[in-house]
């Protein structure tokens, strides 16, 4: 479990993951070039960077070693696009004097200073989403003729997070190619990683959870820490203790689904679309946003097509009417299932999350006329044990889980 003393630079996330992320942002100085890193939404841009920008000193070492002491480095969080402003940023990050209105020719000027004395600026900025096109524009304008001043001397380490088409955002940057030397793409989190958050979140809460509740919570969130996070503060608030009551309340609670609405309203509408059908296993066409998807990690691809990272968001995106039929022909073709195990899974899944009581449960797996004789607690609990370790086994049905609702039966969700 996390420290519950942990500093900054431990929270939230293990140092492995800062020491990596640093590594890739400062070798393309190593280089002479520039470096932009595009976050996945909702990925913790502000949160990460200024984590890097605490402990830049050593990785700097660490990385650049005798490069080091060349560089001068100036941090900017960037929220509007003055131009006033920002080379006044830029001259102050560089401790150089500010007098009146800043222009470009008053930066221009302290920056040969800097470079006669034998300094390579570099410009780390930490650019807000909120920002319009234009606006961007703007800024990325401005750097790449800060940086044609002295291309070879003069650096940008930029960080935006992606919140375009892929096609629409490399035609907006592109009269901007000089500062996309390097494109970093960092993907969603790993199960991992995840799961040192819920531990953290969970030591702060003082509350304690299953290790398979935990892992479960980290495997559902998918990469996605806003998910992940949300998961388990509702877990705490209603006194959730076992993975079954987990995964039976928390998915469709309505503070959870607020949550998953804020995810997806991050995406564009054709990344939107594209989840939407992997939800409901119908037909892909967007070849280019697919790729994208599965390049920020909220994708990933099997044997059988493609499947959404997150449970949460597959089954949020699940239209009952569209993935049933589907479902149910999945059960049908499988060879894993005895005939018997299929009707409980396709009527299980016509339910929609609906339990269905374990009397009716048994009758369909011993038979009408049989099941008195052969029902138990601990027999239903076998039986239905073997149909969720078989749905896990085939592609187009892992996303299904098989819940045991207390005093009610089982329910697929």
């Amino acid at each position: 479990m996390a420290d519950s003393n942990a500093s900054p630079n431990q929270y939230p996330l293990p140092e492995r993951f800062y020491e990596k992320l640093a590594e890739r942002l400062y070798e393309p100085l190593t280089l002479s070039e520039n470096a932009v890193i595009l976050c996945p939404p909702l990925w913790g841009r502000d949160h990460n960077i200024r984590i890097l920008w605490e402990r830049a000193a050593a990785d700097r070492r660490r990385i650049l070693k005798r490069q080091a002491n060349r560089y001068t480095f100036s941090h900017h969080d960037v929220f509007g696009d003055d131009e006033h402003a920002l080379t006044g940023q830029f001259l102050a990050g560089l401790d150089l004097p500010v007098t009146g209105n800043a222009n470009f020719s008053t930066l221009a000027s302290g920056i040969h200073g800097c470079l006669k004395d034998g300094v390579h600026p570099v410009f780390f900025l930490n650019i807000s989403e909120s920002l319009t096109d234009e606006a961007l524009c703007r800024v990325l304008n401005l750097a790449q003729r800060t940086y044609y001043l002295a291309p070879n001397h003069i650096h940008f380490i930029i960080v935006m997070d992606m919140k375009w088409n892929e096609d629409d955002f490399f035609m907006l940057v592109a009269p901007f190619r000089s500062l996309f030397q390097n494109i970093i793409r960092p993907t969603v989190y790993t199960d991992e990683e995840t799961l040192h958050l819920i531990s953290y979140w969970l030591n702060r809460w003082q509350y304690r959870l299953s290790r398979q509740a935990k892992d479960w919570l980290a495997r559902s969130a998918g990469g996605i820490l806003l998910l992940g996070k949300a998961a388990t503060r509702l877990a705490v608030k209603e006194k959730l203790k076992r993975e079954e009551e987990i995964r039976a309340i928390v998915p469709t609670h309505p503070d959870f689904t607020v949550q998953m609405r804020l995810f997806l309203a991050r995406l564009t509408n054709e990344q939107h679309t594209i989840l939407a059908r992997i939800a409901n296993n119908e037909r892909l066409h967007d070849d280019g946003e697919l790729r994208h998807l599965e390049a920020m990690g909220f994708l990933r691809q099997t044997s059988s097509g493609w499947e959404i990272g997150s449970s949460f968001i597959a089954r949020y995106l699940t239209t009952p009417a569209r993935s049933t039929r589907r479902l149910k022909a999945a059960v049908l073709a499988s060879k894993s299932f005895s005939e018997r195990e299929k009707l409980v899974v396709t009527t299980l899944v016509a339910l929609h999350g609906t339990p269905l009581n374990r009397d009716r449960l048994a009758q369909i797996i011993w038979g009408e006329e049989e099941y008195l004789d052969k029902f138990s607690d601990w027999a239903l609990d076998q039986a239905m044990s073997r149909i969720r370790r078989k749905l896990h086994t085939i592609p187009k049905l892992q996303a299904l889980e098989l819940v045991s609702v207390k005093k009610h039966g089982f329910q697929i969700l």
